[in-house]
């Protein structure tokens, strides 16, 4: 994100594969930070993350996912949700804290819901 805006951006996120720090060094404005493992579960969401942070860790993370401050939040992403990464985030499935949707399987949940194709 350095010398980027989400603001004027083309893009929602940006996703860094290997990456288990960051850093918000030079960046003009504070962002959202998820870490996931190999699984694509969340092991760390780190929110409204000021810029001029020399590092960040996300114990267990194996991937990172940078989006504008207050996503996290408004897509409900927490700690052991996993998510899909090819989806595509629709208004009407954005969900309250309170309203979550279980997917199928034993314990999972989506912090990024889902279109139906």
């Amino acid at each position: 994100m350095i010398g980027r805006s989400f603001s004027s951006a083309d893009f929602d996120a940006m996703v860094f594969e290997r990456c288990t720090s960051i850093h918000t060094m030079f960046m003009s404005e504070a962002i959202d930070v998820v870490f996931i493992d190999l699984e694509n579960r969340v092991s760390r969401v780190c929110s409204n993350l000021s810029p001029w942070l020399p590092v960040v860790f996300g114990r267990g993370g194996r991937s990172v996912i940078e989006l504008p401050a207050g996503a996290a939040e408004r897509l409900n992403i927490e700690v052991g949700d996993v998510l899909d990464l090819n989806a595509e985030v629709v208004p009407e499935a954005v969900l309250s804290r309170t309203n979550k949707v279980k997917l199928p399987g034993p314990d999972t949940k989506p912090a990024m819901p889902c279109k139906e194709s």
